[in-house]
């Protein structure tokens, strides 16, 4: 009778409330295991209509509650298969779906039950949605966030604007329920909110995009909101170990992604040293093969103006002093041409120019040198 006394209080309260929820919870962390088989008789009685269908709603809420709590999914299943139907008016009945879909690591159904129930109540209302939604977003991050650490693809959302949307939605539901909680208990936090807080910042979709200092940034800020949420937690409440043992691991879940982040930015890093390392390596390779190509067209020139230098001796053998001479002269801007040439090959910029005006200039001198002696050889 005592239980049923107080659903009875509980229901004068509007069933998708806050104040509902926040009842439910208050009496199920006082006398959760003693009301559990009483709660399991009243539903199984639900078909008499002994009570109020927001009466029989309160145990079944607070039931879900319980098991929730301690995370007994088959039974928290077994309720919602016998019961879901018959407490389809109630919204709050769809959190409850969400609590085991969430639990049993069916996260896109989860949030889609979120995103249903929000659309039916304001957070200003209940915040309850919000923190679910919130909840689902980031166990859903957590697993993309491993994706792309194996180079795998997006696998729970279409693509990375939808998966950036529910971040930023989640961001802005987890704050709101915190303003909300601390208008209607007088400034009071809640620990909880602090914890999927710090997820969301710990699984931010681009993090491993960000710089060094970014993403430091954004993990103490986890860190520091997953600790608030150990010093938020209520001491009196009957799961405290449990959610402090949860935040706990929260914390050195943080200390390995800021881990994997540093090894990951490490590789990315030593992957494009060797990249560089490979392009300079191929860079390297054709500028010998160039300078092999040039040192052999050098040492054909000098062999040339070798060549040049000796057959012209020869022949001034039988010519006159004057003819000597121009030869001479001719042999010498042939040399100037070829040096010329030389300079081509090996310089750039200014020195290059330098010399293809000199080798036009020999040019000159040498036609003009060559038509002077063709005249004054005998005929």
């Amino acid at each position: 009778m005592e239980l049923i006394s107080k659903l009875y209080e509980i229901k004068e309260h509007d069933i998708s409330s806050y104040d509902f929820v926040h009842l439910i919870i208050e009496m199920m962390n006082q006398q959760g295991r003693e009301y559990e088989k009483e709660l399991i008789q009243l539903l199984e009685s639900k078909e008499e209509n002994r009570h109020p269908k927001e009466v029989l709603f309160a145990a079944y809420y607070a039931l879900a509650c319980y098991y929730k709590r301690y995370d007994k999914i088959d039974n928290l299943w077994k309720i919602i298969r016998k019961n879901d139907a018959f407490f389809s008016f109630a919204p709050l009945s769809l959190e409850i779906a969400s609590w085991y879909y969430r639990r049993k690591g069916d996260l896109k159904k989860a949030l889609e039950l979120d995103k249903e129930l929000m659309n039916k109540l304001d957070i200003s209302f209940n915040a309850a949605p919000y923190i679910s939604y919130a909840s689902s977003v980031s166990r859903l991050l957590k697993i993309e966030q491993d994706r792309r650490f194996s180079n795998k693809g997006i696998l729970n959302w279409s693509g990375k604007d939808a998966m950036f949307k529910d971040w930023e939605g989640a961001i802005e539901a987890i704050q709101k329920a915190m303003q909300e909680y601390a208008r209607i208990r007088n400034g009071k936090k809640y620990g909880k909110h602090f914890a999927i807080y710090g997820r969301l910042l710990m699984f931010t979709p681009d993090l491993e995009e960000r710089s060094i200092k970014e993403i430091n940034n954004i993990l103490d800020l986890a860190e520091k909101n997953i600790k608030l949420a150990m010093q938020y937690e209520n001491e009196k409440e009957e799961d405290y170990f449990k959610r402090y043992e949860e935040y706990n691991h929260f914390l050195n879940e943080c200390y390995l992604v800021r881990m994997q982040l540093m090894i990951h930015l490490n590789n990315k890093e030593t992957a494009t040293k060797m990249e560089e390392l490979s392009v300079s390596k191929e860079k390297l390779e054709k500028k010998f093969e160039k300078v092999q190509v040039q040192e052999i067209e050098i040492i054909s020139i000098f062999s040339a103006i070798i060549a040049i230098i000796l057959s012209n001796i020869q022949l001034t053998a039988s010519f006159s002093f004057v003819q000597t001479q121009m030869l001479m002269v001719s042999v010498l801007c042939i040399c100037i041409i070829l040096v010329s040439a030389a300079i081509l090959l090996t310089n750039e910029g200014k020195k290059k120019y330098l010399a293809i005006v000199t080798g036009m200039l020999a040019i000159m001198i040498f036609t003009f040198l060559t038509y002077v002696v063709i005249k004054q050889l005998p005929v």
